[in-house]
């Protein structure tokens, strides 16, 4: 991988389609994991590569850099079933769902396991990139687990806040704020019925905000003084509290 490829910076190439040459009649393809819903390629197809893609049922583009046909997968073994085309209303672009028939989609890769291409997210404060592929295994391995798509309520086992706050550090990502969760059981309910599920364990999440907002410090190292040191010394300590880490506003 390249600069290109790790980099936080935003830096778009704008001159992609001016830069094509005029031999290349194409249209863009969104290619989508039809299980996930997630986008996981925009590229280039022509009337060569459409045929292609349709007698064999398999994803096969075309490369504008290389001006050839593109079998996606041909080389890494991680192919793609295309399961249906859709055609937008000016008829200039599609939309291809697909199946992995084995892996990800990326030419890039963290901890050996290939990406799809959309690994990174703008800030839209900041105007930095976002690797969130980098994240995942963070997640996996300190049982961080997302309420939603984004990056808000990131609910946290307590005994791991300040592990995670290392790891942010070791990215150079700066914690935005927290609220509370408490892990509720069938045997424990002392905060609210509903919730998401606990992915890691049994039970589930109840959203608390004893503050009635989202609580914020200045600094990473303030919020891993809080949970270090002034936490369990608050009005406000449960048990059963988890924080939900905000890594964007």
């Amino acid at each position: 991988m390249g600069m290109i490829e790790e980099t936080d910076k935003l830096m778009l190439d704008w001159n992609k389609i001016s830069g094509m040459a005029g031999e290349n009649k194409v249209i863009p393809v969104a290619v989508q994991n039809i299980i996930t819903k997630e986008v996981i390629l925009i590229a280039y197809t022509n009337e060569e590569a459409l045929a292609e893609t349709i007698r064999k049922k398999k994803l096969v583009l075309w490369s504008t850099s290389r001006n050839k046909l593109w079998f996606k997968g041909a080389e890494s073994g991680n192919t793609f079933s295309v399961v249906n085309i859709f055609v937008n209303c000016e008829q200039n672009s599609l939309v291809y769902q697909v199946l992995p028939d084995k892996g990800n989609i990326c030419h890039t890769s963290c901890n050996g396991v290939a990406n799809n291409c959309y690994y990174r997210k703008l800030d839209m404060g900041s105007m930095k990139l976002i690797n969130l592929s980098k994240l995942k295994p963070i997640f996996k391995k300190l049982k961080i687990q997302p309420v939603g798509s984004g990056l808000i309520d990131l609910i946290c086992p307590i005994e791991n806040a300040d592990l995670f706050i290392t790891e942010m550090d070791k990215l150079g990502m700066e914690i935005k704020g927290f609220t509370w969760w408490c892990h509720v059981t069938e045997n424990h309910k002392p905060c609210g019925m509903g919730g998401p599920k606990n992915e890691f364990g049994e039970g589930w999440f109840s959203e608390i905000l004893p503050t009635g907002e989202v609580i914020t410090f200045e600094s990473n190292e303030e919020y891993r003084n809080f949970f270090q040191h002034e936490w369990k010394k608050s009005s406000n300590y449960r048990p059963c509290f988890c924080p939900g880490f905000w890594l964007e506003n």
